[in-house]
């Protein structure tokens, strides 16, 4: 934007304000030293416009057009923008209110000043198969909506003109596309946007759960590994959908997922825009680690150390009568706990979730609902006694000080000869197998 395009907006927020030209200058410049200079004078205009309650709507075509990202705001009408395309979204179909199918894509484009999604509607999703990442995408008479997180985001309507790659735009004035790909051994809480190529250890069946506005929603964890270490991929609402084409050693291309860090393990989420690719062509993963075995040290209770990762057989000496309930996120956790003695030593040890459900083959709805005392009891009195192999991090209690165990893996009926393949295997590599 030219400095009378800048001229202009503070006219027209004077004229719909009763502020002074003069005194918007000083807010606009005020503005972007709050900032510290992150935002420039178009971008400060409209944050000002905004908190003077003056919608831009009814700027000239040309007042917005050319428009840098920084400076979209929710309610935008006739945007021109020109952006990289630096990532491309499956297209979803989706129930309208009028009971008829809709469908949905996207895309994040970004320039010198930030990224923001575009998103089409039905008709227009088509032109998504034109595109690639790193394309150029000139937008011309899009607007702006707030999305779910109060950001503002371009949609596609009836009078949009795209143009893929224009003419006269030099690709090289554009940010580089991110290099998303992430090792599990990289992954920490809270990263978005994050791609992963793992291998597929177990699966643990399809639940359901009731959401705070009482629709059901779905979720399955995946137990999966790369050679750098192990960790868990969540799949929810429509994507469980594709968890009965997913089978036990399948390698799976995941992207756009979303980090966070459960029980000291990265659990890499599936949202609305996240995909997956079941054994995509030409990659494989020869070096990943095998089994949750590999990824841990077998050893005795009375070895045992804090911070550990460790593979116990011992029975279960005593299981809880009572699960713990817990909100977290959108959903219900389900915590069960349970004693442990391998003969050299006994330690609690607490299920969370899918191994909570396994370890008392009940599903987690009715733990939730609380209408599983009579099963509980059933199940105790057949497990009390059992030989059980665990995989799980150890960690000195908040509350007792003493070490406890987080179980990462269950294996209720275990096999002596996997265990025996596993620590061949270690050997093989010369890693210390344990006792």
């Amino acid at each position: 934007m030219t400095e009378a395009d800048i001229k202009q907006l503070i006219k027209i927020i004077n004229e719909e304000s009763g502020v002074s030209e003069a005194e918007i200058e000083e807010k606009i410049n005020a503005k972007i030293e709050e900032l510290g200079g992150l935002i420039g004078e178009m971008g400060a205009a409209y944050l000002i416009a905004k908190e003077l309650g003056v919608t831009l709507q009814s700027a000239t075509p040309d007042a917005q057009s050319s428009l840098k990202i920084e400076s979209i705001f929710s309610g935008m009408k006739n945007v021109d923008i020109t952006g990289k395309v630096m990532q491309i979204f499956n297209i979803r179909e989706f129930k309208k209110k009028d009971g008829g199918k809709g469908k949905l894509g996207s895309v994040v484009i970004g320039d010198d000043t930030g990224k923001i999604r575009v998103i089409f509607w039905d008709g227009d999703v088509q032109k998504l198969e034109e595109l690639e990442e790193g394309d150029i995408l000139r937008i011309k008479g899009a607007y702006s909506k707030e999305n779910l997180n109060s950001e503002p985001e371009l949609h596609i309507g009836m009078r949009t003109r795209i143009i893929i790659n224009p003419k006269g735009v030099n690709p090289e004035d554009f940010p580089d596309i991110e290099d998303r790909s992430m090792k599990i051994s990289q992954l920490s809480h809270g990263m978005q946007g994050v791609d992963i190529i793992c291998k597929v250890l177990r699966i643990f069946g399809l639940r359901e759960f009731e959401r705070s506005d009482g629709n059901t929603g779905r979720v399955v964890n995946l137990l999966v590994s790369d050679e750098t270490g192990v960790a868990r991929v969540t799949l929810w609402d429509e994507n469980t959908d594709i968890v009965d084409r997913i089978k036990e050693g399948d390698i799976l291309e995941v992207t756009r997922g979303y980090v966070k860090v459960r029980n000291d393990m990265a659990d890499v989420n599936l949202g609305r825009y996240s995909t997956v690719n079941i054994n995509p062509s030409g990659i494989n993963l020869d070096n990943a680690i095998e089994s949750s075995y590999s990824a841990a040290t077998k050893k005795s209770l009375a070895e045992a150390n804090d911070s550990e990762v460790i593979i116990v057989r011992g029975a279960l000496v005593d299981i809880s009568e009572e699960p713990r309930i817990f909100d977290r996120d959108s959903e219900k956790g389900v915590v069960i706990n349970a004693i442990i003695d391998d003969g050299t030593a006994n330690m609690r040890a607490a299920f969370y979730d899918t191994l909570a459900e396994t370890l008392l083959d009940i599903p987690t709805q009715l733990l939730v609902n609380g209408d599983y005392h009579e099963k509980l009891e059933e199940r105790r009195k057949k497990l009390l006694g059992k030989e059980v192999v665990v995989i799980a991090k150890v960690k000195t209690s908040n509350f007792t000080g003493k070490l406890e165990l987080v179980a990462r893996d269950l294996n209720l009926n275990p096999d002596p000869r996997e265990e025996v393949k596993i620590l061949l295997e270690k050997a093989r590599r010369g890693e210390n197998c344990g006792t």
